[in-house]
């Protein structure tokens, strides 16, 4: 695993548009994990306008954030499409920025679809928040033990009544 790791994570659900003064990015890929990647088209991205040639298929693809690796290694791999790609707000928190939508394998560039474009198009205010609400995970811990309590105490009176039924009891309830 990559040393940079350790302090990155994703929990607030916070979005971000891309600007001029954050270009590092970040993204946790299914096929090829962490890596770092530089924005290349700040300022810019409604813009951008590539002509892909995919086999016989040509595609146009507009309006979206490119993406260069930081290290040597591919930025993503097959597979790692529809991952989110995050960047540092000013308060070093990440804040995503995109999710990925394909490549070029010639020179490793990376599109990214704006995720203000997204949500927007798709009517959500914001991602989903993974803060853990730790008042509301408490209360039903609580609420589990008391449940838990509850459940004893009647399996402890049935226990009693089973025990409290004697041999000739049982005989007499099958002879009626």
């Amino acid at each position: 695993m990559h040393d940079s790791i350790v302090d990155i994570s994703f929990e607030s659900g916070r979005t971000i548009t891309i600007n001029v003064h954050n270009d590092q990015c970040y993204k946790f890929g299914s096929c090829s994990d962490f890596t770092e990647g530089k924005l290349i088209n700040l300022g810019y991205p409604s813009c951008v306008r590539d002509v892909l040639q995919v086999a016989e298929y040509t595609f146009t693809i507009c309006n979206q954030v490119r993406v260069q690796s930081q290290s040597g290694n591919l930025f993503v791999n097959m597979g790692d499409s529809g991952a989110p790609v995050f960047v540092k707000d000013g308060d070093g928190q990440l804040a995503c920025i995109g999710i990925i939508v394909g490549g070029r394998a010639s020179d490793g560039v990376v599109y990214v679809t704006p995720i203000t474009r997204i949500l927007q198009e798709r009517g959500i205010s914001k991602l989903k928040s993974f803060v853990p609400n730790f008042v509301e995970m408490a209360n039903d811990i609580q609420t589990i033990k008391n449940r838990m309590e509850h459940f004893d105490t009647v399996l402890q009176r049935i226990n009693e009544k089973l025990d409290s039924i004697n041999p000739s009891s049982i005989a007499q309830l099958n002879g009626r």
